[in-house]
């Protein structure tokens, strides 16, 4: 009698586990408007970032992000170097941080022109675009990945 008793409450023990799990499994898969105004900025970031658009790239800027880094800085990151060149980007999926912003894991890809490179490189290492709220449907660059 007591074994089915532990049989009974181990098995119940067990069930709610893995159904509390599947619930929080699918509450993060939840996105509300704020995740995808900020997720619309951060690409619309990155692709100036690829397209090597300054004045695109600038306008998506916090004033905090511009305070922090000089306008120079801010061109060259958004324009790159000659050689290699802005080739691609990753944005993987995003957390609300406790301050409100939303932060996205980004891989960010460059090309050497006129090289050839037949072997396989690693992928670059992940970095991540910090992006905070200026107005009700309004998203800034806050942190360059």
């Amino acid at each position: 009698m007591k074994i089915s008793w532990i049989i009974v409450i181990t098995c119940t023990l067990l069930c709610n586990a893995t159904l509390s799990g599947q619930v929080r499994s699918q509450l993060r898969g939840f996105v509300d408007q704020d995740y995808v105004l900020a997720l619309s900025t951060a690409n619309k970031f990155l692709s100036a970032w690829q397209t090597r658009d300054q004045a695109a790239g600038l306008s998506l800027l916090s004033p905090s992000l511009r305070s922090r880094d000089s306008e120079d800085e801010l061109r060259l990151y958004i324009s790159g170097l000659s050689n290699p060149y802005h080739a691609s980007f990753e944005i993987g999926p995003g957390e609300q941080l406790p301050d409100g912003r939303f932060a996205f894991e980004v891989r960010l890809y460059e090309h050497y022109r006129g090289q050839r490179i037949q072997e396989r490189r690693l992928r670059p290492t992940p970095s991540r675009i910090v992006l905070i709220q200026i107005g009700p449907e309004d998203w800034l660059v806050d942190q360059l990945p």
